[in-house]
């Protein structure tokens, strides 16, 4: 009888230990499974992240493209307007001296 109860004594405390180990082993492959399902998630925005910051990055290119065209632009009509405005006062100072010489003479 003793013999009997000490043999299920220990067969009990092998089971728990099994089953403790089971255990331990479930729980380490839920906390790899929660970390790789982070690790992923960090990744993804990471990734996200990234790409958000290129697009913005290439919109900012393309605004200060076009601003830049702009004030090529500007730069380019008030050339012009200069240009005419000078052409226009040697047109009238030229027709006034046109005017004046035969008086001078």
């Amino acid at each position: 009888l003793v013999m009997m109860l000490i043999v299920i004594m220990v067969l009990i405390l092998v089971m728990m230990l099994i089953v403790i180990m089971v255990l331990i082993l479930v729980m380490m492959l839920i906390v790899v499974m929660v970390l790789i399902v982070v690790m992923v998630l960090i990744v993804v925005m990471v990734l996200i992240l990234v790409m958000v910051l290129i697009v913005i990055m290439v919109l900012i290119l393309v605004m200060m493209l076009i601003v830049i065209m702009v004030l090529i632009l500007v730069m380019m009509l008030f050339i012009l307007m200069v240009l005419i405005c000078w052409f226009a006062i040697v047109m009238v100072f030229v027709a006034v001296v046109n005017d004046h010489v035969p008086v001078l003479i």
